[in-house]
């Protein structure tokens, strides 16, 4: 999945009244280092476009736990 795919995700989390839990949370991605490196690459796009998302003001955050 490429960056730019994520409009229709920064909708969602940014918009609200979509998902069943809504803002503040932290989204925590567990056992990377099991994954592999095209699942590597996408979770570093997605690390860092929630990280934007935060930058900007949304209340989301990102954990990665090894």
């Amino acid at each position: 999945m490429a960056r730019h795919n994520f409009n229709a995700l920064r909708d969602s989390i940014s918009g609200g009244r979509i998902n069943q839990v809504e803002l503040p949370y932290v989204i925590k991605i567990t056992n990377c280092e099991s994954i592999g490196p095209n699942a590597k690459t996408m979770a570093q796009h997605f690390v860092e476009f929630i990280k934007e998302l935060k930058e900007s003001g949304c209340k989301v955050d990102v954990e990665i736990e090894q």
